[in-house]
């Protein structure tokens, strides 16, 4: 297969240039003509039909991975999640790692604003047993499914093996899910594009399998994801990032953001409330 590129407005004359100096040349049976300009006439997409040559607009070539299967189940999934009922989620403080006093606003909505951007964001949120770390990525994933501009993806590291690459650990993932087939080009395109959200839950979960000088290496494959305009937020517990230094002189970082959850502030108030009567128990 071969893909062309064309930057404007697309004729058919411009059909014509890309079928006989590219397609003919190489002698390609089912060649695709990318634009980026306004929306071609139907006699053209009717002439490049007839050429043998797939006319598609820039915008519908970004759309390689119809996610709406994915995220309807991911959904569901949260909303029926018993252990961490969303409409109990409360947003909690935050401090940057290697500080002590929490500062002004809340996790949630902070990380939404190192994500409102259009540069790369990598952000490692740290915090001991119980101070809400998937709770908040719970909460993150499913505000995100009802923005337009991004589509939340939700990794459990302790549901995946230990993986080499980036590209292995979203190959688990999707299996898992039932996305097949998974192509992982267009998925890491879309990613480098800024409009897929990665959210791994429980790094140290992954880490635990491992031994602990390999314990940056696996850090580092998950800072292969913040490429082009990637966001990506993980989660961990504290004892593989003792201190900011160690966190800053792990491979592959370049200086995203760190946040910490202070503990003892992840079990909402109407929980408290609820656990003498019956109620679950809150996990970190």
């Amino acid at each position: 297969m071969l893909v062309g590129a064309y930057e404007g407005s697309v004729g058919s004359e411009d059909v014509d240039r890309f079928r006989s100096a590219v397609c003919d040349r190489h002698n390609v049976d089912e060649p695709e003509l990318v634009y980026r300009g306004s929306l071609a006439a139907n006699e053209v997409v009717d002439h490049a039909a007839g050429m043998g040559v797939w006319l598609r607009p820039f915008s519908e070539y970004q759309q390689v991975w119809d996610h709406s299967r994915y995220l309807r189940k991911q959904t569901a999934d949260l909303l029926a999640d018993m252990d961490y009922p969303l409409d109990l989620h409360v947003d909690k403080r935050w401090a940057p790692l290697g500080e002590d006093e929490p500062r002004d606003g809340t996790a949630a909505s902070r990380i939404f604003d190192w994500l409102d951007t259009a540069e790369p964001r990598f952000v490692l949120v740290l915090g001991d047993f119980g101070t809400g770390k998937t709770y908040l990525l719970h909460a993150l994933a499913q505000a995100l499914a009802d923005r337009p501009d991004a589509v939340p993806v939700l990794l459990t590291m302790r549901d995946l093996e230990k993986g080499r690459t980036l590209d292995e650990l979203l190959a688990q993932h999707m299996a898992r899910r039932g996305e097949d087939p998974f192509h992982t080009a267009s998925f890491r395109y879309l990613l480098r594009q800024g409009r897929i959200v990665l959210l791994f839950d429980g790094f140290d979960e992954l880490a635990l399998r491992t031994s602990y000088e390999r314990v940056p290496y696996h850090f580092a494959t998950l800072r292969q994801a913040a490429e082009g305009a990637a966001k990506v937020v993980v989660t961990s517990r504290h004892q593989h990032f003792a201190t900011d230094t160690a966190t800053r002189n792990a491979p592959g970082h370049r200086g995203r953001p760190a946040a910490g959850l202070p503990h003892g502030s992840a079990v909402p108030a109407r929980r408290r409330a609820a656990t003498g009567t019956g109620g679950r128990s809150v996990r970190g």
